[in-house]
């Protein structure tokens, strides 16, 4: 309830915030669908009505360019029958007899004659070839134009001369008296006339016209072949009047009442060639009014092409109104349509939206369940991979409060917060031996490792067991080396009777004897501060003896001269002498012969099983700081450099003690790893730690510890890496057993993707355990130590010496166990024996010893984890069984991978 009431307030503070109304995101969507709808199909709409007029309007322009076309062929067909006709007068030999002997002057032909006999004669002969012919009209004139003779003649006959007329004229002043034809206009007549000269014998002696009427015929005709309609108008003054159309009667006088009303604009437009709006008994009609030429290009009438601009857009509009109509119903259709998309494309979208605002109330505990791959599916698994990403940040950031409640309160970072015990730092004054099976240097040959692992481990216990048994104590046992010291009375025999007894134990196991070196003198002891675990030698007489046994063979013993002299006394002779192997010197030594000589202890030895043998395993906290010249190490306030002020110690590692300190230059708080003392003596170890730290470097993720520097002071080897102040895994394991499921996948999920990062830039890290992964106090994990990591791939054969192990035995691979390449898959063995221990508080082999451990990553299958955890999600133990396959194909590929798988889980 309190958490629907917040999210109301913040819902009411969203919208006050707004200053207003505003529109759902549906609304905005349907309004943007149903406005590009509209515009697309209202820009369709207008394109068709704009192409339909233009195709409307290009038939209209079609129908005149028809009519002209019909008028040019009737014209031409006319003109070229009435030339015809007229050429069929002019040549009849009876109308140049009719016509010579009307005018010859023995008939008296003057004036009067003229008017006479032999007028009426051509008028008769004129009216037979006129109603033979089918024409309209007739003239026959003399050869000065005077017309002699008018078919049809109109009221008394009269004097007339047409010498000045166009046509006419034209033909009497044409040198070539050829016959002409044209439009010709006889008073309010216009007619298709032609005009043919008459010549009897060689003279001229007259002209014939005729003449076909344009009419209702001639319109009629155009009007037949263009499928349009057609007028004939003659030119009076300003006026035209109609001469004939192919309009029915009562169209026809509409039109020739229209015709006058406009008569000006129609006169106007002769010239023009322009189009024509008219209204015809209440229809529309388009029309171009095209000039009748006579002779000189002198216009005498006017056609008038009329086309019904209804009928030529009848088509276009029909087509016009179905889209028109088609896009007002494909509209309504569109927006019912986005309508119903719009709500089923949002309905995720507003679940989502909701989960949002609940999620932003702290409501983590949502699922979200929308499906698909498109976008919002993966907007909705992104969404539900962020929730599940903020449970397992509450739920880590709530577990690592309640864990850092536990720990303890402390002055300092020197206290030790660890289960394992403390040593405090003495100073011891002892026979030291110190050993080296260097048999174990040599290749070991393939498919043994596992049998010169338990040759090892074995070596290690009776060393440890012989020196318990001789009151000894073990400081060192550093894989084939071993540091063993002997105190009290009778030590030099002790101390030669526990290596006597080594030297047996180690030839049952065939192979060379360890070099040995044994010498009297001091050294300091002590366990690191805050490292479990973790102690350390070092002094003159420790470093004596390591040095001297540089210079032992296998199976030779060296003394140190004080010992030597000691010893010698107690066995009547001088030790014999032998030379070293690495500076040929001579020094003292002693043989196995002279060590079977030893005398006898004047007391028995302890039972290693006894009650008062060493037990190094008690857990306690150092009270505070250790005393500076008993611990040899760095004190808060030190300078290392000049650069960087100790602050503290915050562990040791399996290279060496790690110091909270200030970088002065910087102003920042860094970590500093001071190398053990082994490092400091191996220069080639030296080297190949620089060349891994450069690949870390390389190495920049929220996951991963980040190594700045490599350093050197007066000798001493340091790190510089970033400071993060939390505690390790180990830790947390150390206090819950396992950790909740979301708290172990939200760290799992980052030390995959760091690890990932590293395999990007080709590194491996060969190492992966809960002690390399620290966490921050908010929760978040980081993987450090790269201190053994190496390239993925290697140009040229690296360190690392084929058949020598590198690594933690409870999380390493079978094939790093066996000596042989590791990459990138190796990690993610090392990741599914950490993920099980995480998940399941265990790890997934037993064993009760080293060597059984070797044996299980080997040999053995993995304990399933539903076994140590039977609520464990079945997809996470698929994925951890899958990292600890036996062989490396059938593991995930990559870290990448892993991570992929990983991130498919929800919390």
């Amino acid at each position: 309830m309190v958490t629907k009431m917040s999210r109301n307030i913040r819902g009411l503070h969203a919208r006050s915030r707004s200053g207003g109304f505003t529109m759902p995101l549906f609304f905005k969507i349907f309004l943007t669908i149903t406005v590009l709808v509209a515009l697309a199909l209202l820009a369709a709409i207008i394109v068709t009505n704009n192409q339909g007029n233009k195709a409307a309007q290009a038939q209209i322009e079609r129908d005149l360019g028809q009519i002209t076309a019909a008028q040019k062929s009737i014209e031409g067909a006319l003109f070229t029958e009435i030339e015809t006709k007229t050429s069929f007068v002019s040549a009849d030999p009876n109308v140049g007899r009719y016509f010579e002997a009307a005018s010859s002057d023995d008939l008296g032909l003057g004036t009067e004659a003229v008017s006479g006999e032999g007028q009426s004669s051509i008028a008769d002969l004129l009216a037979e070839r006129v109603d033979t012919l089918g024409v309209a009209l007739g003239l026959v004139m003399d050869s000065q134009g005077e017309v002699l003779a008018r078919v049809p003649q109109e009221g008394e006959a009269v004097q007339e001369s047409l010498s000045q007329d166009d046509l006419i004229g034209a033909l009497i002043n044409d040198d070539e008296s050829r016959p002409r034809s044209g439009y010709w206009r006889d008073g309010n007549n216009i007619y298709l006339a032609a005009v043919s000269p008459i010549v009897s014998g060689d003279a001229l002696v007259g002209y014939v016209l005729l003449g076909k009427a344009v009419n209702q015929d001639v319109a009629e005709a155009i009007a037949k072949i263009s499928g349009a309609q057609a007028a004939l108008f003659v030119t009076e003054d300003t006026q035209l009047k109609l001469l004939g159309s192919s309009f029915t009667a009562e169209s026809g006088k509409a039109l020739e009442k229209t015709a006058t009303e406009k008569t000006q604009q129609l006169a106007a437009m002769m010239t023009s060639n322009q189009r024509l709006e008219l209204s015809i008994d209440g229809r529309s009609w388009t029309g171009q009014l095209t000039p009748l030429l006579g002779e000189g290009k002198k216009p005498v009438g006017a056609m008038l092409g009329l086309t019904q601009t209804e009928l030529s857009r009848s088509a276009f509009r029909e087509i016009q109104k179905a889209v028109n109509w088609t896009g007002v119903g494909m509209l309504l259709l569109a927006g019912l349509a986005s309508w119903f998309l719009t709500r089923g494309l949002l309905k995720p979208v507003r679940k989502l939206a909701d989960l949002a605002e609940r999620a932003s109330g702290g409501e983590y505990e949502l699922h979200v369940d929308v499906k698909g791959n498109d976008e919002i599916g993966k907007l909705g698994h992104a969404f539900d991979s962020l929730l599940s990403s903020l449970r397992e940040k509450g739920d880590m950031e709530g577990y690592v409060s309640n864990l850092t409640k536990l720990l303890p309160e402390t002055r300092d970072e020197f206290a030790v917060t660890t289960r394992s015990p403390v040593q405090a730092a003495q100073r011891f004054s002892m026979t030291l031996i110190a050993m080296d099976f260097r048999r174990f240097a040599s290749d070991v040959p393939a498919g043994q490792e596992a049998i010169a692992m338990t040759q090892l481990a074995t070596l290690h216990s009776d060393v440890k067991n012989l020196t318990a048994q001789y009151e000894g104590k073990v400081f060192e046992q550093n894989g084939m080396r071993v540091l063993i010291g002997f105190g009290g009375e009778n030590r030099q025999l002790r101390a030669l009777h526990a290596l006597g007894g080594i030297l047996l134990r180690s030839s049952t196991l065939g192979g060379a004897a360890p070099a040995c070196a044994v010498h009297d003198g001091e050294l300091v002891f002590g366990s690191i501060p805050n490292f479990d675990h973790e102690t350390a030698s070092f002094g003159l007489g420790a470093a004596q003896t390591n040095r001297l046994l540089v210079e032992a063979g296998p199976g030779q013993i060296l003394l140190g001269p004080a010992f030597a002299k000691s010893i010698g006394a107690q066995l009547g002779t001088e030790p014999t002498q032998a030379t070293g192997a690495t500076s040929g010197k001579r020094f003292y030594a002693l043989s196995p012969a002279e060590l079977a000589k030893l005398p006898a202890l004047p007391t028995a030895p302890l039972d290693p099983n006894s009650t008062q043998a060493h037990d190094d395993n008690q857990t306690r906290i150092a009270s505070g700081p250790v005393n500076e010249s008993n611990a040899q190490r760095l004190a808060p306030g030190m300078r290392l450099g000049g650069r960087y002020e100790i602050q503290g110690v915050l562990g040791a590692g399996g290279m060496g003690v790690v110091y909270k300190a200030r970088d002065l230059e910087l102003d920042d708080v860094v970590a500093l790893k001071m190398l053990r003392g082994a490092a400091l003596m191996d220069a080639e170890h030296l080297e190949r730690l620089k060349s891994e730290l450069k690949l870390a470097r390389k190495i920049t993720h929220p996951s991963v510890l980040r190594t700045h520097d490599f350093g050197d002071v007066n000798g001493q080897p340091f790190i510089s890496m970033e400071y993060v102040r939390g505690m390790t895994l180990r830790y947390l394991l150390q206090q819950s057993d396992r950790l909740p499921f979301s708290a172990g996948l939200r760290i799992a999920k980052q030390v995959a993707a760091g690890l990932e990062a590293a395999h990007a830039v080709g590194v491996l890290h060969r190492d992966i355990k809960p002690e390399n992964v620290i966490l921050e106090a908010n929760g978040n994990a980081k993987l450090m130590d790269f201190g053994i990591a190496r390239p993925i791939r290697r140009t040229q054969p690296g360190q690392t010496q084929p058949g020598m192990f590198v690594g933690t035995p409870n999380y390493s691979p079978p094939e790093a166990l066996a000596g042989e390449e590791v990459d990138a898959r190796s990690d993610v063995y090392s990741m599914g024996v950490m993920l099980c221990e995480i998940f399941c508080g265990r790890l997934p082999f037993d064993a009760s010893s080293t060597m059984e451990m070797y044996i299980a990553h080997s040999q053995t299958a993995p304990i399933a984890p539903s076994t140590l955890w039977p609520e464990i999600p079945k997809p996470l133990e698929s994925i951890i069984l899958r990292c600890l396959e036996k062989q490396a194909a059938n593991r995930f590929p990559s870290a990448e991978a892993l991570f992929d798988e990983l991130s498919k889980l929800r919390a």
